[in-house]
């Protein structure tokens, strides 16, 4: 069976509707990945919500602290509980490296690459607060756009 000129036209075609489904497609996804992006390369320009404020207290106490995953390409943090507040510690504590605090439940507490406990005090975190009114009423709300040094230098005097 011989191809036709109107064969030929008719795949022609369809690949060309092919490719520029394609193309709306990579633009829409361009658009929904690239919302919110600040001129510093920042993916959140606000506080952020990230749950119920009294859910995550219990939860934290019953199975300890929650790790967020980061979606910015950093490596996230964990919520846990200081003096009985919810804050936001970095998973890649500044000055480090590539060292990453992990929680470690045989510890009882967070550790450092060198499997050396550290507490929650000794991390850089996150501004967070839980508003009392207001849409974020009773919800963790945490700062992603700056990085709060450590209450107390690791290894320093309680």
């Amino acid at each position: 069976m011989a191809i036709t000129r109107k064969d030929t036209r008719l795949l022609v075609g369809a690949a060309g509707a092919v490719i520029a489904a394609g193309l709306v497609i990579l633009v829409m996804l361009l658009a929904l990945t690239s919302r919110g992006g600040g001129s510093d390369g920042q993916l959140y320009d606000q506080p952020v919500p990230f749950g119920d404020a009294k859910a995550l207290r219990r939860d934290i106490e019953a199975e300890g602290p929650i790790n967020y995953a980061g979606s910015t390409g950093d490596s996230g943090f964990w919520v846990t509980l200081e003096d009985g507040q919810l804050v936001a510690v970095l998973v890649r504590q500044p000055g480090r490296g590539d060292c990453h605090v992990r929680w470690a439940e045989s510890k009882g507490g967070f550790v450092d690459c060198d499997d050396e406990r550290l507490e929650v005090a000794e991390l850089a975190r996150y501004r967070t607060e839980v508003p009392d009114r207001g849409t974020n009423k009773g919800k963790l709300v945490v700062d992603l756009t700056e990085v709060v040094p450590a209450p107390r230098a690791p290894g320093g005097p309680n």
